[in-house]
């Protein structure tokens, strides 16, 4: 799946474009393209993205049997949070699903 944080206004364009093309760079199917629109006043969804309805909704997915997702690709961690325990909840939560989170930046890159 393509994941994609915009605030309001903004387009998600540019970051589902330079995403998808790391999924095809990498070979990663691409079932779906979600995109989470944050507020300013939202602090909290901006900390934990399980929140945000977009990134709840692609972690339902992942957790689904059924589902042919096998993991996210957003354009950097900021995508996800910039807080250091929701990241760090994320990635373990991707290890025990066996799932992926796949980002076109590396956080050194941020």
């Amino acid at each position: 799946m393509l994941y994609a944080l915009i605030r309001p206004g903004g387009a998600p364009h540019d970051n589902l474009a330079i995403a998808q093309g790391y999924a095809e760079a990498h070979r990663l199917h691409v079932v779906e393209r979600i995109v989470d629109v944050l507020d300013h006043a939202d602090h909290a969804g901006a900390d934990d993205p399980c929140l945000r309805r977009g990134y709840a909704r692609a972690l339902h997915l992942l957790a689904d049997s059924a589902s042919r997702a096998r993991g996210i690709v957003a354009v950097s961690r900021s995508s996800v949070t910039t807080a250091s325990h929701p990241y760090e909840a994320q990635l373990l939560w991707h290890a025990d699903h066996k799932t992926g989170l796949f980002l076109v930046r590396s956080e050194v890159e941020i």
